[in-house]
């Protein structure tokens, strides 16, 4: 039982290190848009946009990664069913799959 809590927890504290590092990427770049829209142009250079760009392209292709990984893990299949049911209401508690599909869609 405790495993199976504390693998969904785990998860979720690794969902939320990549939800704040997304977070971090988005309060560096929100001015840039309308820097861009009013200005025609951003005050920054484009080794600093790629860089920016690199970023999102990181995170993104780390939480795809970890949709992957937040699968039910392989000792939940062989573990008596009503611990692979405790986890799932667990991650469903926690809205891991939800919060993977915000981090995606951002």
């Amino acid at each position: 039982v405790k495993l199976a809590i504390s693998h969904a927890l785990a998860q979720s504290t690794l969902l939320g290190c990549y939800e704040e590092r997304l977070q971090d990427i988005v309060e560096c770049t929100k001015d840039l848009p309308e820097a861009l829209a009013e200005n025609g142009r951003v005050d920054i250079s484009r080794k600093q946009v790629a860089r920016f760009i690199g970023q999102v392209f990181l995170q993104r292709s780390a939480v795809n990664l970890l949709g992957v990984v937040l699968d039910v893990p392989e000792f939940f299949w062989s573990a008596p069913d009503h611990l692979q049911v405790l986890y799932k209401r667990v991650c469903e508690y926690l809205e891991l799959d939800t919060r993977v599909e915000v981090l995606n869609t951002r």
